[in-house]
């Protein structure tokens, strides 16, 4: 297996094999992060195509360290930019108060659910509410770069989050309460 440092060469010298191998070693990891942004699986797969289209285009920029963390910040931009072409502005973003620490998710919340029941949660928030989720929430952005990479407020993106974290709580709440408590004689 080669070195990413040589995967890169090889890749910007035109061997198709490297290229093949570039692909099968981060396509997984890169298809999660197109996944999180679309509830289409199909957008999900023409985003993952589009952004190793890219992804090939820029290799040249790629000045080292790590090449998945700089492939996935390509990814989350193409993401945006789909986003932004199918939405040019968030219609009606609530105003609410900030009360995240009242509505904040508890950590052990998730433990009785599997990562597909969350993400199916996540895939029924409005579009920008859960773009600004997977930002803040799952990539690690702060409110400052979100707002910047959304053209939003800041104020705008906190309120979308917050309304992304009652929706996910009425909906994973629901599904808590439907789940049978297991009985302890």
């Amino acid at each position: 297996m080669r070195t990413e440092a040589e995967l890169v060469h090889d890749c910007l010298k035109g061997n198709r094999a490297a290229e093949r191998e570039l692909f099968d070693r981060f396509a997984g990891r890169m298809a999660a992060v197109c996944r999180r942004y679309t509830t289409s699986p199909d957008d999900a797969q023409d985003l993952l195509q589009e952004g190793f289209i890219k992804v090939y285009a820029k290799l040249g920029t790629w000045q080292g360290g790590s090449l998945e963390g700089w492939m996935r910040k390509i990814f989350i931009h193409q993401c945006l930019n789909a986003y932004h072409s199918r939405q040019r502005r968030l219609a009606l973003i609530e105003q609410q108060t900030e009360a995240q620490d009242d509505i904040a998710l508890h950590e052990g919340f998730y433990d009785f659910l599997a990562t597909e029941a969350i993400l199916a949660a996540i895939d029924t928030l409005p579009e920008g509410a859960r773009v600004i989720f997977n930002l803040f929430a799952i990539e690690g952005y702060a409110h400052t770069e979100i707002a910047q990479m959304l053209n939003l407020s800041e104020g705008a993106c906190r309120s979308q989050l917050t309304r992304a974290r009652k929706l996910l709580q009425e909906r994973l709440g629901q599904k808590k309460r439907t789940t049978p408590t297991p009985h302890h004689p």
